[in-house]
């Protein structure tokens, strides 16, 4: 299975603490003179995709939907007979008529939501009323009929309220929740400390949150998908089908397309930017766990770590 991930760019209407492209907005400005590619370039790199037998994208950014031509990509890309992804902030989509129009292209939308409240949420994307935006955009969608998953990333400023933020997307119909921990990368770089939590602050907020999931799809009819990102497998021991890393072991390519580097199999590339340790041979886990970000160990250094026999 291969799948394209096309940054468009890298312009947002949030500006969020964890944001792990902020160094890379600042160098398309640099290089470019702009923070996002142009149409045509965007529809080439489609098409260039295609031609290799990738029929399935992912749009990222930045925020695609505040392009002027977000909506003629979408069509663009389903005349083409991409599946499609839209991983976006959902602000925009507070306006019901493009969060219909793009429900009419787009087969799944990732939508970031931070926290349960506007005090948290919007003190993650330092933008007042994103929080009841995103909330309405994600009520729209659903309301048109999509398939609307949340993503959440976990900081030192929201890891506390991680089962609140679900209740939140379980509330919306919001069809499940990735959680990630944060890839000390731009934002999250420069601001490491007040961002990036230590793995044995939010560990047991992870396990509370599965426990809460599991009880509440046993009243569902269809359960609530939850996967953690970035996570080490002998941290989820025992709850390691949760662990997105575990299931991304497979024999997938991952084309990801950034402004103005080469393209990659994020599969691989994923790999090489993070670590493992001499201990983690002694694990069970060890052929398929990818370990954790480079940066991570390099700040934290590696004793949360434990081989699991």
């Amino acid at each position: 299975m291969s799948y394209l991930d096309l940054k468009l760019g890298y312009k947002c209407n949030n500006n969020c603490v964890h944001c792990v492209v902020s160094d890379q907005r600042a160098a398309a400005l640099r290089n470019r003179g702009n923070e996002d590619r142009s149409t045509a370039e965007c529809k080439r790199e489609l098409l260039d995709s295609l031609s290799r037998g990738i029929t399935k994208v992912t749009f990222t950014g930045g925020e695609p939907t505040i392009r002027p031509d977000f909506l003629e990509l979408l069509e663009f890309a389903k005349n083409k007979g991409f599946y499609i992804t839209l991983q976006s902030n959902g602000r925009m989509f507070a306006y019901p008529p493009l969060a219909k129009a793009a429900a009419r292209h787009a087969d799944r939308f990732v939508i970031a939501l931070h926290g349960p409240s506007a005090g948290i949420h919007d003190g993650i994307t330092r933008m007042a009323g994103s929080f009841s935006q995103t909330v309405l955009g994600i009520r729209n969608l659903v309301s048109a009929g999509s398939f609307v998953l949340g993503k959440i990333v976990m900081t030192r400023l929201n890891y506390t309220r991680l089962k609140g933020t679900v209740e939140r997307l379980l509330r919306l119909d919001a069809a499940g929740a990735n959680v990630a921990f944060p890839h000390a990368n731009g934002n999250a770089g420069a601001y490491f400390d007040e961002v990036v939590p230590f793995y044995r602050e939010v560990m047991p907020y992870v396990r509370g949150l599965i426990g809460f999931v599991e009880r509440s799809n046993r009243k569902r009819t269809a359960p609530f998908a939850l996967e953690f990102e970035a996570i080490p497998l002998c941290l989820m021991a025992g709850r390691e089908k949760y662990a997105s890393d575990f299931k991304d072991t497979g024999g997938r390519y991952a084309e990801l397309k950034q402004l103005d580097i080469p393209a990659c199999d994020w599969q691989k590339a994923r790999k090489e930017i993070k670590r493992k340790f001499l201990s983690c041979a002694k694990c069970r886990y060890d052929p398929v766990c990818e370990g954790v970000w480079l940066e991570y160990p390099q700040r934290r250094g590696a004793r949360e770590f434990k081989p699991v026999k």
